[in-house]
C-alpha cells in the first residue's frame, strides 16, 4: 500500500522556499489523494477543506478559502475529482490555480 503521509512529507520537505507551480502540485496531490481515499462515510469535504487550510498555514501561504461557491465550480471541482481518480491531476492543479488567483496571492 502507497504510503500517502509519508509522499506528503516528502513533497512538503522538497518545497523548501518554492512558489508557484511546485506549491500547487503539492496542493493538488494532498487534496488529490485525500479524497480519492475517501477516508470517512461522511464529512470528506469539511475535514478535507480544515487539512487544506493547516497546509497552507504551514506554507505560510494566505488561507485560501477551498470550497466551491456556484453550482458551476461544484460541477467543475467533482469533474476535476473524477479525472484525478483517472490519474489526471490537471483540472484540479487549474482549480488551485484559480484559487491561488482569486485570493490575489500570486
Amino acid at each position: 500500500m502507497h504510503n500517502y503521509v509519508a509522499d506528503l512529507d516528502a513533497r512538503l520537505a522538497s518545497l523548501a522556499d518554492a512558489r508557484g507551480d511546485e506549491v500547487i502540485n503539492v496542493l493538488t496531490f494532498a487534496e488529490g489523494q485525500l479524497l480519492h481515499i475517501h477516508p470517512f462515510d461522511d464529512f470528506n469535504g469539511r475535514v478535507s477543506r480544515l487539512f487544506l487550510i493547516e497546509l497552507l498555514y504551514r506554507l505560510e501561504l494566505p488561507v485560501i478559502d477551498p470550497a466551491a461557491a456556484s453550482k458551476e465550480e461544484i460541477r467543475s471541482y467533482f469533474e476535476a475529482l473524477q479525472a484525478y481518480d483517472q490519474r489526471d491531476p490537471r483540472p484540479l492543479v487549474e482549480i488551485w490555480r484559480y484559487r491561488i488567483e482569486q485570493s490575489g496571492s500570486r
